[in-house]
């Protein structure tokens, strides 16, 4: 128990790491790309850190499209998990538009297709891994068999 509490503890611990590593990069590219503009430039830094704050609140909010019935299967359980997933993800999206727009960054439009591009590609690469780890999906009924 104490090796799998360790682990999971480590995991998390990494998780968490490499999210703030994340901010702190994303606000030192800011500071960079507006290095001739001060004004600009602190919007840059702060604007990761005030995207991060809204998308933990929307995460929580996604918490609550989670629902299942008592006794749900596995596929209930998954779907459930995507419906928080797909909300949290489109909800995050119209927020860190208005973000970008209300810091007044310039090019807020093309830094904000890259927050949605750096989403999407998440959500894809998560629902490959689902499918390619799943034991509800083809590849690991047929690995199992």
């Amino acid at each position: 128990v104490g090796d799998n509490v360790g682990d999971v503890a480590g995991m998390g611990a990494d998780l968490y790491e490499s999210y703030c590593g994340s901010i702190l990069a994303t606000a030192a590219l800011g500071a960079a790309a507006f290095i001739d503009n001060p004004a600009v430039q602190l919007n840059a830094v702060i604007a990761p850190m005030v995207i991060a704050g809204i998308g933990t609140i929307l995460s929580i909010a996604g918490v609550y499209f989670v629902r299942t019935k008592e006794g749900a299967s596995q596929r209930d359980l998954l779907d459930a998990l995507g419906r928080g997933l797909n909300a949290s993800t489109l909800l995050i999206i119209v927020a860190s538009f208005f973000v970008m727009r209300f810091l007044e960054i310039p090019n807020a439009i093309g830094i904000w297709g890259s927050i949605v591009v750096g989403l999407l590609t998440g959500v894809v690469i998560g629902k490959a891994t689902e499918y390619y780890t799943s034991q509800g999906h083809k590849p690991t009924m047929d690995i199992a068999h």
